[in-house]
C-alpha cells in the first residue's frame, strides 16, 4: 500500500512539473514561509522534490504558507480550480460558489435565515478541513476561530474560518501576493484595542469618560 501511494505521488508530481508555470523559482524564489503556521498531517503527499516550491511556481504564490494548507490540499485546490481564478469576479463570488457565504433569506424586510448553502464542493471541503487544522494553531487565524467558537459555537466558527481562508487564497492567487502572518498575540491585541475603542465610544454617548483602573 505504501509503495502504491508513493508511486501515485510521484505520478502527480510528474504531471505538475510539465504544467505552465506562473513564476520561475530559480529567478524569483518564494519568500520564507511563516513558522508555526501549519500542523503536521497524516497521509500528506511525498514528492521527490520540493512540493511547496512546485506549487509556488504553478500558482505564482506560495499557497502552502496559508495556515491549514499543505502540498496535498494545494494540489487538490489546483485540480478543482486551476491557477486562473478570473471566472469569479471577486472574492464574494468565489466564496458564494464554494457555499461558504451565508445565503440570506428575508420576508417583509426581516431576515429569516442566513445559513450557508449546502454544497457538494471538493474545494470547499479542502478549506473546511484546513479550518479544522487552523483551530489548533497558534496563529492569527487560530485565534480568530477560537474567539468565534466561544461566541457562536464550533460549526459556525468553522465555516467562518473556512470562508476567511478561501478569501486569503483568492487574494493571494489573483494578486500574486505572499501570505503575511500577524500572529496570535497581535490578533488578540487588535481585538482588545477594538473592544476598548467601542467601549469608549459607548461611554461618550452616555456622557461618561472611561479611565484606566490604577494597578
Amino acid at each position: 500500500m505504501q509503495r502504491q501511494r508513493q508511486a501515485c505521488d510521484r505520478a502527480i508530481e510528474a504531471r505538475l512539473q510539465v504544467i505552465d508555470k506562473q513564476v520561475d523559482a530559480s529567478q524569483t524564489p518564494p519568500p520564507p514561509r511563516p513558522k508555526g503556521s501549519r500542523s503536521k498531517r497524516a497521509n500528506t503527499m511525498q514528492f521527490a522534490g520540493d512540493g511547496h516550491t512546485l506549487l509556488y511556481e504553478i500558482f505564482g504564490t506560495d499557497v502552502t504558507a496559508i495556515p491549514g494548507l499543505d502540498v496535498t490540499s494545494g494540489c487538490a485546490l489546483y485540480s478543482e480550480l486551476g491557477a486562473d481564478l478570473s471566472a469569479w469576479k471577486d472574492e464574494k463570488y468565489f466564496v458564494s460558489w464554494l457555499g461558504l457565504s451565508p445565503a440570506e433569506r428575508s420576508s417583509a424586510g426581516r431576515v429569516k435565515s442566513n445559513k450557508t448553502k449546502k454544497m457538494n464542493n471538493r474545494a470547499s471541503q479542502v478549506f473546511q478541513l484546513a479550518a479544522q487544522s487552523v483551530g489548533r494553531s497558534k496563529t492569527a487565524l487560530g485565534a480568530f476561530y477560537r474567539r468565534l467558537k466561544a461566541r457562536i459555537g464550533a460549526p459556525k466558527a468553522l465555516t467562518a474560518t473556512a470562508r476567511k481562508l478561501a478569501v486569503i487564497f483568492y487574494r493571494m492567487v489573483t494578486r500574486r501576493e505572499p501570505y503575511r502572518e500577524a500572529g496570535e498575540t497581535a490578533y488578540t491585541q487588535q481585538q482588545k484595542d477594538r473592544f476598548l475603542k467601542r467601549l469608549k465610544r459607548q461611554a461618550k454617548q452616555l456622557g461618561y469618560v472611561l479611565t484606566p483602573q490604577e494597578a
